[in-house]
């Protein structure tokens, strides 16, 4: 299970959000999961794999092997090796809004709310200086989302639903600390006392306290503190 940051639903990080399926659509993860899991064009996805038929939405992967490069595709199939049987879901990557404390310059308005406002500033809301941003998101669409969707009690009861076949939960953001239930979620984590289950955290670092820390002493978490640079 994928969602980019407005909370679409994606086949993984990389998904080009383009499609041969004529009836693809927007799902969210707000709706729940079972419309998006039954649907039929997850169905042709799955169809056309087994089939060992490319996909557009994969193009991403295609092109980086083609260049001798380790696609996520072969990484992620290097980490988990075969798998037999599955029904569940047993990774969740989870980017959880654009709720963000910074602007940094590698980042853009789909990813940081603070970034968005500043081009909302400049009028680049508009008119801005690129398009399309990471994910393949429009820039425009920064700014026509509801982004209280990460807060949702409804959302975090379908996500604590999943924490028994979950096997690797991922969250980013924005910043996924600044989201409160981020944090309930991992001190119930915390007391389930799962040591297989695999957490990663990408956060920006400046919003960790002695609370936090104490937190995420007691996981099996791998924290990935994401720099825009160093020095003045």
């Amino acid at each position: 299970l994928c969602t980019n940051p407005t909370g679409r639903i994606c086949l993984c990080c990389e998904d080009t959000l383009n499609s041969d399926f004529s009836g693809r659509r927007d799902y969210h993860i707000s709706s729940g999961l079972d419309e998006f899991r039954n649907s039929e064009y997850l169905n042709w996805v799955r169809e056309r794999m087994m089939n060992g038929q490319d996909l557009r939405e994969c193009l991403v992967c295609y092109e980086e092997e083609k260049r001798n490069l380790q696609s996520k595709r072969l990484f992620e199939i290097q980490q988990w090796g075969e798998l037999h049987g599955e029904q569940e879901i047993i990774y969740a990557d989870l980017k959880l809004g654009n709720r963000c404390n910074l602007q940094c310059l590698m980042c853009d308005p789909i990813s940081s709310s603070k970034m968005a406002a500043e081009f909302k500033e400049l009028g680049w809301d508009k008119n801005p200086p690129f398009a399309v941003g990471q994910m393949g998101i429009p820039v425009k669409d920064a700014y026509c989302q509801d982004w209280k969707w990460p807060e949702d009690e409804n959302l975090w009861k379908t996500i604590t639903g999943l924490t028994y076949s979950l096997k690797k939960v991922k969250f980013t953001g924005g910043e996924p600390l600044l989201n409160p239930f981020v944090i309930n979620y991992l001190e119930i984590l915390g007391k389930l006392n799962k040591p297989d289950l695999k957490i990663q955290l990408t956060t920006n670092g400046t919003v960790v306290n002695s609370r936090i820390l104490s937190l995420l002493s007691n996981l099996n978490i791998d924290v990935i503190v994401s720099l825009e640079g160093v020095g003045p």
